[in-house]
């Protein structure tokens, strides 16, 4: 380990310079897009990004769509080493007070819990939806959804089974909608698009239809994410990049061992679930969701 530490010191001193605007950040996507909410239009903003993701494909996208320079490593923050990587990069004179990375070291995400220090930081209102712009790929009105949040872990259940995606389709069918699925691959593998002309399933490179496979640019991928009426998602990426949109967007609450938890004790609630920060933001447990849609008929926000 104290050759990695000693290798990703190394790289910093090359990446980083005192005239760039130096951020950081550590977890997936959804923590990388609130971070670029803050540093994406800052003088030569650079990001040291300790990710969950080995690959960072998705990630490098939203770096290279906003001109980002970033810097990508395993996500240490819980390894030997993160305190050393950490005091250094916090004391470079290039570095900028970075959205909600953690003040502290040991045990850095229960800080997350003193909201005080933490609101006034994080930048919600962006000009995302002008940058974006919009798209008619998909010709009608539809709602997104997102049914995975990465990992398909039953022990923190941040994902729809079969039975549960099916169940919110044919929902939203009943409400005359139009239904883009997004999420990777794998997802799509997992799920697969569901038989009716009036569904599509969206990754970044491609736009499935009940017809066709479509070759997409990134670009068109946000687009199409910016142009929809309405949004659900499970607790991912896609419901912090809607908020980020000034959109309004419902979330399905994850399950621990089969249960749902009250608000914080997950302490990552505290920063992307949290009312006090997202005006646009109401979660739901999945019986909740499919009993207010039912009940609101074809209303869905």
């Amino acid at each position: 380990m104290l050759e990695e530490i000693e290798k990703l010191s190394y790289e910093i001193d090359k990446f980083f310079d005192n005239s760039c605007s130096a951020f950081m950040v550590a977890g997936g996507v959804g923590d990388l897009l609130l971070l670029l909410a803050t540093a994406y239009d800052q003088h030569d903003p650079r990001i040291l990004f300790l990710s969950n993701d080995d690959k960072n494909i998705f990630a490098k996208c939203f770096c290279d769509f906003f001109n980002v320079k970033c810097l990508f490593y395993k996500n240490i923050v819980f390894s030997d080493g993160y305190d050393f990587i950490y005091k250094k990069f916090t004391s470079m004179p290039c570095f900028k007070q970075s959205a909600h990375l953690p003040d502290i070291i040991t045990f850095p995400y229960k800080d997350w819990h003193d909201t005080s220090k933490y609101i006034p930081r994080i930048k919600t209102k962006t000009n995302w939806n002008k940058v974006i712009g919009t798209s008619n790929i998909v010709p009608s009105k539809y709602i997104i959804i997102a049914p995975s949040g990465g990992l398909r872990d039953i022990s923190k259940k941040k994902f729809l089974t079969h039975d549960e995606y099916n169940v919110l389709i044919e929902t939203l069918l009943e409400l005359k909608y139009y239904i883009v699925t997004t999420g990777s691959v794998d997802d799509y593998d997992y799920y697969k698009l569901y038989k009716n002309k009036n569904c599509y399933w969206l990754t970044n490179s491609f736009l499935y239809s009940l017809n066709e496979k479509k070759d997409i640019k990134f670009l068109d991928f946000l687009q199409i994410i910016n142009s929809s009426t309405d949004c659900i998602s499970v607790d991912t990426y896609l419901k912090t990049l809607i908020l980020l949109l000034q959109k309004k967007t419902k979330v399905i609450r994850t399950t621990f061992d089969g249960k749902y938890k009250d608000f914080g004790i997950d302490v990552s609630d505290q920063i992307f679930l949290n009312k006090s920060i997202w005006k646009n933001i109401k979660c739901y447990t999945f019986e909740e969701l499919i009993l207010d849609l039912n009940t609101k008929n074809k209303i869905l926000f």
